[in-house]
């Protein structure tokens, strides 16, 4: 039985990955490069750290990440203008069959707290979230289970008992490498047969995860 949802912010809750996407792919046109899946799976859901190693293909991309990500930034920050013009379809669904049922609903972001709240706060139907996570509030990110790891103690439950939601290669193997169920809704990175063999279970989109947790 699901005790509890673990929700990854860009790009599973919100469709932000779609318009950091564009920021780099502006930038990169611009200087005639073309960024291939293979750079998006590297560096989605993950910190710099992680992500050095596909930025370290694109010298441009690399030495440019402060202008990109302002970039970034700005396309989100204005896309988020009009309540819910960003939140993933089916996600008030889950969120209130969730509160129903008494499961237990958290928050584990590779992003800063103050941009997560700021998504949040583009939600026109507030949620009270059990625990929220985010990137600056702890040492090692996403590939690092730690997120993960932090958010079931936290909330006492068992990693089996836990269903963890993830557009992002990077969020499967820390949810793999955190014992809890896999969950892959695909967004910005094109399932390959490495996602594949992480994803316990897979979802179009929000709509279908409550007849899961039935």
């Amino acid at each position: 039985m699901i005790k509890c949802v673990i929700l990854d912010c860009d790009g599973t809750m919100f469709d932000t990955e779609r318009l950091a996407k564009k920021a780099y792919e502006d930038f990169a046109s611009q200087h005639g490069v073309n960024l291939d899946q293979e750079f998006w799976r590297g560096i989605c859901g993950t910190g710099l750290e992680f992500a050095k190693p596909q930025l370290d293909r694109f010298p441009i991309i690399r030495d440019n990440i402060k202008e990109i990500s302002a970039l970034r930034l700005k396309n989100i920050t204005h896309g988020s203008a009009s309540k819910d013009n960003l939140v993933k379809k089916g996600l008030y669904d889950l969120l209130d069959y969730c509160k129903e049922n008494q499961i237990k609903v958290a928050i584990a972001s590779s992003s800063h707290f103050d941009y997560v709240n700021m998504l949040l706060d583009h939600m026109s139907k507030p949620y009270e979230f059990d625990f929220i996570l985010c990137g600056d509030m702890i040492t090692h990110k996403k590939p690092d289970p730690e997120i993960f790891n932090t958010v079931i103690e936290k909330l006492n439950v068992k990693p089996e008992e836990t269903l963890i939601l993830e557009d992002s290669l990077m969020g499967l193997i820390a949810a793999k490498e955190a014992n809890a169920i896999a969950g892959f809704i695909e967004d910005q990175v094109i399932k390959n047969e490495k996602i594949e063999e992480l994803l316990d279970v897979e979802f179009p989109d929000f709509t279908f995860v409550p007849q899961y947790l039935v």
